[in-house]
């Protein structure tokens, strides 16, 4: 007991003690907050895309950690019950697994979509097998 009050202490203070680093300034241009003022990107099709995917995966990251927050709140609460204990280490593993499968199904997409952007023919290789 006296242990853990401890570790809790010295956790504490370290994170008392330690100074945040000096973020340089920077304009309002910079931020990005026209965005989140609600103004529509100005671009085209595949960045109003990439700005929406980008932003589910925000979302998704987040729910992962909760998730996993929540699990581990139930598996430290259940006093040792098994039920509890079976009921947290599923749901943890089942979004350990969720995350899994939309990382990789954006590496996938990105990937494919990479090769399909950069490797497609150009303007000047069509002119070039016309002549």
């Amino acid at each position: 007991m006296i242990k853990n009050k401890i570790v809790y202490f010295i956790s504490i203070l370290s994170l008392l003690l330690l100074k945040p680093k000096t973020l340089p300034a920077v304009s309002y241009t910079e931020t990005g907050l026209e965005k989140a003022r609600g103004e529509l990107p100005s671009g085209s099709i595949p960045d109003i895309i990439a700005i929406i995917i980008n932003g589910l995966l925000g979302l998704v990251g987040t729910l992962f950690v909760v998730l996993i927050v929540y699990g581990g709140f139930l598996w430290m609460t259940s006093a040792g019950n098994e039920d509890k204990v079976k009921k947290a280490r599923e749901l943890i593993i089942n979004a350990s697994i969720g995350i899994a499968i939309v990382i990789l199904s954006y590496v996938i997409v990105k990937t494919v979509m990479s090769i399909v952007l950069d490797e497609g023919l150009s303007t000047e290789e069509v002119a070039e097998g016309s002549s």
